[in-house]
């Protein structure tokens, strides 16, 4: 998988729901004025509205739903799933970094592919294949580790009703 496609698999999971969580969300009787900040708010006052914004938050049976909707969007003002425009920016950072580093490399999947031919498929030992690759045996098993995860990671769920399929 490369980076793009990692970056594609993160933006997948932050898609926004319908908006149909907003209907049931505890902020939605709560004074509008606690979730935005006003002009020249001072630092005091500002943590005090967050703390009040945010225990409402905390309780929402919607919590996830609005951070998710937040994360998706440039949504640069306010307090949003508990959390405030700097941690929403903080989080957004740590999401991009997860999924560059989830992410393998091509050189790492095409090293990856390969050991699959060479030990799954060929009946090599992981010390022959990874001579034959040009590659340590500790970098193969990694490869090898992160290659599985991966390839786990993106297979379907499968469905509960279905019974499994006997192999042939």
């Amino acid at each position: 998988m490369t980076a793009v496609a990692g970056i594609a698999r993160i933006a997948r999971l932050l898609r926004p729901p319908s908006a149909e969580w907003q209907r049931r969300a505890a902020c939605k009787t709560a004074d509008f004025a606690l979730f935005f900040p006003a002009n020249k708010e001072q630092q005091e006052d500002r943590e005090r509205r967050e703390r009040k914004a945010k225990a409402i938050c905390a309780q929402c049976p919607v919590r996830a739903e609005c951070l998710n909707y937040a994360l998706s969007r440039p949504e640069k003002y306010g307090t949003w799933g508990g959390l405030n425009e700097e941690e929403r920016k903080n989080e957004r950072r740590r999401l991009f970094r997860r999924s560059r580093t989830d992410a393998m490399s091509e050189h790492d999947w095409a090293l990856y592919t390969d050991s699959v031919q060479l030990i799954e498929i060929r009946g090599l030992p992981l010390a022959e294949a990874a001579a034959h690759l040009g590659v340590d045996v500790i970098t193969l098993r990694r490869v090898r580790r992160q290659g599985i995860q991966q390839a786990e990671d993106a297979a379907p769920i499968p469905s509960k009703n279905l019974a499994p399929t006997s192999r042939t």
